[in-house]
C-alpha cells in the first residue's frame, strides 16, 4: 500500500472518529466532512471502480472507494468510542459485509449521503 494511501486512510480514519463523537439527534443539524458528505451514488461508482479493479488482478484497492471504506470504519470506530453502552458494534463484520450491506443500501437511496448510510449500517449491526 502507497505511503499516499496510508495517509489517506488515516485521515478518513481520523475525520471519521471525531465527527461520531456526537450525540446522534445532532446528526441532522452537523456539518459532515469528507466522504461521508458525498452521495450515495459516488459511492456506488467506487464500488465498480473497485471492482473492475479486482477483475484485472490490482493489488491494492482503488483510492476513493479506500477513502469511503475507511471513512466508515471510523465513523463506526468513533460510534463505538462514544456509546458506553455498545463499544464493540461491527466487531465480527468483515470489511467486505460491510461494504455488501452499504452498497445494498446505497442501490436503494443513491441520492441519500454516505453517512446515513453508515449510520443506517450501524444500527444494522446493532441489530436495531
Amino acid at each position: 500500500m502507497s505511503q499516499r494511501l496510508r495517509k489517506a486512510i488515516a485521515v478518513a480514519i481520523v475525520v471519521g472518529s471525531v465527527l461520531a463523537a456526537r450525540p446522534p439527534d445532532l446528526w441532522a443539524q452537523s456539518f459532515v466532512m469528507g466522504a461521508g458528505s458525498f452521495d450515495c451514488g459516488e459511492f456506488l461508482q467506487a464500488v465498480e471502480t473497485e471492482r473492475r479493479a479486482r477483475l484485472a488482478n490490482a493489488s491494492h484497492w482503488d483510492p476513493v472507494y479506500a477513502m469511503f471504506i475507511g471513512w466508515a470504519d471510523g465513523f463506526l470506530s468513533g460510534e463505538n468510542f462514544r456509546d458506553a453502552d455498545n463499544k464493540f458494534v461491527g466487531q465480527q463484520a468483515s470489511a467486505e459485509a460491510k461494504s455488501r450491506w452499504l452498497e445494498q443500501y446505497c442501490r436503494q437511496h443513491p441520492l441519500a449521503t454516505f453517512v446515513s448510510g453508515v449510520i443506517k449500517l450501524r444500527e444494522a449491526l446493532q441489530g436495531r
